[in-house]
């Protein structure tokens, strides 16, 4: 992403409210200059972390933005996937000689919302059309099937894959994503934490293999 690089290139463009910018008189500091992007967070490789470790980079992170599933879920299976970009890291033996079990939780506050008119992984979709041919129809829709796929492909590669709906609706589409019997709805911050503590109860049980 180069937002310093990216510019609206019509006069109207379609805005995330359904009405339209008029772009005819506008300037770099409107919505004519640079397209409205938010850079996500340095992304942490896996690695052991104590307590401290963890609260402190889970308090670095700061949500900003629309709602995209795929692209979140993209780069979990990026840094999980044992041969992906980071297959290096993913692939370390354990210290003690055991086996390994790989799971992912994927977590949402949201429903799907992606937008054609800011800049995101895929450029501004109105004028790149990296999604749909036309950079507008059905491009929720669009977004939603490569979220999908990714769930489909992290399932694929024997990675257990658990989905957290924190005060947003658990819909259909969260519960195929999931492995089968690993999806929550966590309504508050108790029942969220509940979520996570049968997670971890799972992913800690000693298991016999041959």
């Amino acid at each position: 992403m180069w937002p310093e690089v990216a510019f609206y290139r019509t006069e109207w463009v379609r805005n995330w409210y359904g009405g339209y910018w008029d772009l005819t008189n506008a300037h770099e500091s409107d919505y004519g200059g640079p397209a409205v992007s938010h850079c996500p967070q340095r992304a942490q490789l896996l690695q052991e972390m104590n307590e401290d470790d963890f609260d402190g980079y889970a308090d670095s992170l700061v949500a900003r933005g629309n709602t995209y599933h795929d692209l979140g879920l993209l780069w979990g299976a990026r840094l999980s996937s044992p041969e992906g970009i980071f297959a290096s890291n993913v692939n370390v033996a354990p210290g003690n000689g055991g086996n390994v079990s790989r799971h992912l939780i994927f977590m949402t506050d949201g429903a799907m919302m992606p937008s054609i008119s800011i800049q995101s992984a895929y450029g501004i979709e109105y004028h790149d059309r990296r999604v749909t041919a036309n950079g507008s129809n059905h491009h929720s829709r669009r977004h939603t099937e490569r979220f999908l796929a990714i769930c489909e492909a992290v399932k694929a590669k024997g990675i257990r894959l658990w989905v957290i709906a924190f005060a947003t609706g658990l819909t259909e589409d969260l519960e195929t994503c999931s492995s089968d019997d690993s999806s929550f709805l966590a309504e508050d911050a108790d029942e969220l934490n509940e979520a996570f503590q049968e997670i971890a109860k799972e992913v800690g049980e000693l298991r016999i293999v041959q």
